[in-house]
């Protein structure tokens, strides 16, 4: 098995995963919300074994998108010892990645 990486969450990403939980709070059932923060949980423990799990952007290079559900998105990026998530994305908007 590979060896686990850290896990770094820039400010964006802090910021953009802190409002999509209050906005999913604030309009749905709080079910909703916290099978949205299981998803996102198993999906980085999965992304700290397998760095490449995610496929590449094909806008900005070294960044990859792993789409949670139809309407978000988590953007990271790998480096030698860790991989930083860079930010939480609405599918449905324009974007940078």
């Amino acid at each position: 098995m590979n060896q686990a990486k850290e896990i770094y969450w820039s400010a964006l990403a802090k910021d953009t995963y802190s409002e999509l939980l209050k906005y999913l709070l604030d309009n749905y059932p709080s079910e909703i919300a916290l099978n949205f923060d299981d998803k996102v949980s198993n999906l980085i423990n999965r992304l700290q074994y397998f760095d490449q799990l995610c496929p590449p952007s094909k806008i900005v290079s070294n960044y990859h998108k792993c789409v949670i559900n139809k309407q978000n998105s988590l953007i990271y990026r790998i480096n030698n010892a860790y991989i930083e998530i860079v930010a939480f994305i609405d599918n449905r908007s324009d974007f940078i990645y």
